[in-house]
């Protein structure tokens, strides 16, 4: 400004030679310096505020050492660095969680001590509601609530001295023969009385072989195969199916059934191990003299083992409260049983598994989180049963809530706990159905089973 007014005062001649001699001198500048000039913000500016004055024809006719072009681009800038600013989050970093989200989570770890945050993670997943799984543990951290403890399950040796009873080990191990041949002898073991059974030798195991060893292993045992529940194989060349099928065979389920073990036990390996149907093992069975029915076949399979139960309890929203949904499935993936309670107590603990054994068989293996009540209701009601409580291990059960969660997502609400439990209790069963735990349309595909299944539902009824 203080230059203007002095530019002000001076004569026209005065002025017309200074600016003729600036311009040659910036001529001569621009004809011996080939790099661009260095600008600092406030010669950009000024030489910008001088150039709005000049009208737009003339600048073209200038001599300066930029062009109207770096000007227009000093103009962008200066838009995109205001817009920026005004744009930019007054506070850094993600936004802060909202507070009911953090009273839920509060509330889910005070009321579950056995929860880490990925567990709450995970639930809140179910819900809905996303959030990261560190923002669970910042939360948890700023209440001052510590880590959850270490979940710790039986030991290995516990495990044995509590199922010794119903417990085979079995394993090879080679010898030198005389004739400079190496022989592969086929042990089992008693845990409980520790008797060692030789069952064979051969020069070439194999899966006939081995599973022939098992049929003889059966007759040995006699009347008591009833009380063998486990087999440890270590080290053995089984394949999956053979060694599925001697547990099988081995096991109490098939106990009270007029057709003998082998029979069975060949039934069932035919339908596990090939694309057979149960009317396609009902003719090759019958090819061979044995006349079963194909129903009968689909009883013996499905009631293989299913005493390994996955017990939890997941959240559900009834008429704006959560309640508390207990779940049981078994190593299948049949659900055994739902009830829904307003409390997450010992008695509704208490009422949930007397409620599943009605209903099912009673299980040798039951796997929970580390709820305080679970080890006494087990104990009241299933004292001789082994309690699971490893990390993951009920990984499959909590998997299972989140098609339960899917389908109560689209719908707008549930008011009554009478409405939540007949929902809870259809899904299971639609469930069941669509994975063929029941004795209806058994033999069609999986992706027509349930379709068919509720035509034959209408029919009967």
């Amino acid at each position: 400004m203080c230059g203007w007014l002095r530019l002000s005062r001076r004569e026209e001649s005065w002025k017309s030679a200074e600016i003729l001699l600036l311009r040659h001198q910036l001529t001569v500048l621009r004809r011996q310096q080939s790099a661009r000039p260095k600008t600092t913000w406030a010669d950009r500016a000024l030489i910008a505020f001088l150039l709005a004055v000049i009208p737009r024809p003339r600048r073209a006719g200038l001599q300066m050492i930029i062009t109207p072009e770096t000007v227009l681009r000093w103009h962008r800038d200066i838009v995109r660095r205001r817009w920026a600013r005004k744009s930019r989050h007054q506070r850094p970093g993600r936004p802060s969680t909202h507070r009911n989200i953090r009273a839920l989570v509060l509330r889910l770890a005070k009321e579950n001590h056995a929860w880490g945050y990925r567990r709450i993670h995970g639930e809140l997943a179910g819900l809905g509601i996303q959030v990261a799984p560190s923002t669970v543990w910042e939360i948890l951290t700023a209440a001052g609530i510590p880590p959850a403890p270490r979940r710790a399950g039986p030991t290995w040796a516990q495990f044995l001295r509590a199922q010794a009873d119903a417990i085979l080990a079995t394993d090879f191990f080679t010898v030198d023969l005389l004739d400079g041949t190496t022989g592969y002898v086929l042990a089992v073991i008693e845990h409980t009385t520790r008797r060692i059974r030789i069952l064979g030798v051969t020069a070439h195991p194999n899966n006939a072989w081995v599973t022939q060893m098992g049929r003889n292993l059966l007759m040995d045992l006699d009347e008591h195969v009833d009380r063998v529940k486990w087999l440890r194989c270590v080290g053995c060349s089984w394949t999956r199916e053979t060694a599925r099928m001697a547990v099988i065979a081995s096991s109490s389920a098939f106990a009270g059934f007029r057709f003998p073990r082998e029979v069975i036990a060949v039934a069932v390996r035919w339908y596990l191990r090939y694309g057979l149907s149960y009317r396609d093992v009902e003719e090759l069975l019958a090819e061979r003299g044995i006349r079963v029915d194909h129903v009968t076949i689909y009883r013996w399979v499905r009631r293989l083992p299913g005493d390994r139960w996955f017990v939890d309890e997941t959240y559900v929203r009834v008429a704006g409260r959560w309640t508390y949904l207990y779940r049981a499935i078994d190593q299948h993936g049949q659900i055994i049983d739902v009830m829904l309670s307003t409390r997450r107590d010992l008695a509704a603990a208490r009422a949930f598994f007397v409620r599943a054994l009605a209903v099912g068989i009673r299980p040798t293996e039951v796997t929970t989180d580390r709820a305080a009540v679970y080890p006494r209701v087990l104990d009241e009601q299933l004292p001789a049963a082994l309690h699971t409580v490893e990390q993951y291990a009920n990984n499959s059960i909590e998997a299972d809530h989140g098609r339960l969660k899917a389908r109560l997502r689209p719908m707008r609400g549930l008011q009554r706990l009478r409405s939540a439990h007949t929902v809870s209790a259809g899904h299971a069963f639609v469930q069941n159905l669509r994975r063929g735990h029941y004795e209806i349309a058994t033999d069609e595909p999986a992706h027509h089973r349930l379709r068919l299944a509720f035509d034959a539902l209408a029919v009967s009824l």
